[in-house]
């Protein structure tokens, strides 16, 4: 097992990594075998594609890439959390890599504020010859970021998807006398919630609060009406 001062040192040479083609994974190799001494390269590997997607959006990264350097705008379609398709104009700050998915972050110019936009709900995307000169540099992203209100949910699990339990919750999973798996956590309160408890079909349980069983209920029925 690593040190804690190992783990970190570990972290600090993958950020030294092109997450979106990999184009740096003999600089990295070179750098984790010089941090700990070792001469075999096969110890490690660092792979960014998913295991069921064919091919990642590596063009929409570099081109978005590009955009920041070269400070062009650029336009997309966007499918939002509203179920809108939107055509949006951005001055692009930073590629921003969180919870499994890769967002753009920048100036949204129809809502004139800033925004984070998820890689995979864009399409159409072009970086226009408009350029902008204002200056990112100082700005503090962490401070702008909306955060969506969390609330408290208690679940249960059924033990045989332990995988995917520990996949998601990690250290948050209690292991009860019967084998199943209870998790409290705080979730994003939106679209996102169900969408990930229905993932789990009927292998979870949803034990608090009242408000979340009763839009899970709900949900199910609407499905249920469509297969009758």
């Amino acid at each position: 097992m690593f040190s804690d001062d190992e783990k970190e040192k570990i972290l600090t040479a993958l950020k030294g990594i092109s997450a979106a083609d990999g184009n740096n994974l003999d600089e990295l190799l070179t750098k984790l075998r010089a941090l700990f001494e070792i001469k075999e390269s096969s110890w490690i590997e660092v792979d960014f594609t998913s295991w069921y997607k064919k091919k990642p959006k590596q063009d929409i990264f570099r081109l978005l890439k590009d955009a920041i350097f070269s400070k062009n705008v650029v336009k997309f379609k966007y499918f939002n959390r509203n179920r809108e398709i939107l055509e949006r104009k951005v001055q692009p700050i930073q590629l921003v890599f969180k919870d499994k998915y890769w967002y753009l972050y920048g100036f949204c110019l129809l809502k004139n504020d800033y925004r984070f936009f998820k890689l995979t709900r864009m399409t159409e995307l072009k970086v226009l010859t408009e350029s902008f000169c204002r200056d990112f540099s100082e700005l503090e992203i962490g401070k702008t970021i909306k955060y969506s209100e969390n609330i408290s949910v208690k679940l249960k699990f059924n033990k045989s998807i332990a995988f995917q339990v520990y996949d998601e919750f990690y250290d948050e999973v209690i292991e009860c006398d019967d084998g199943s798996l209870y998790v409290e956590a705080e979730l994003p309160n939106n679209d996102i919630l169900y969408t990930k408890l229905l993932s789990f079909g009927d292998d979870v349980e949803v034990l608090e609060p009242e408000s979340v069983r009763e839009k899970i209920r709900e949900k199910l029925e609407n499905m249920f009406k469509k297969y009758l």
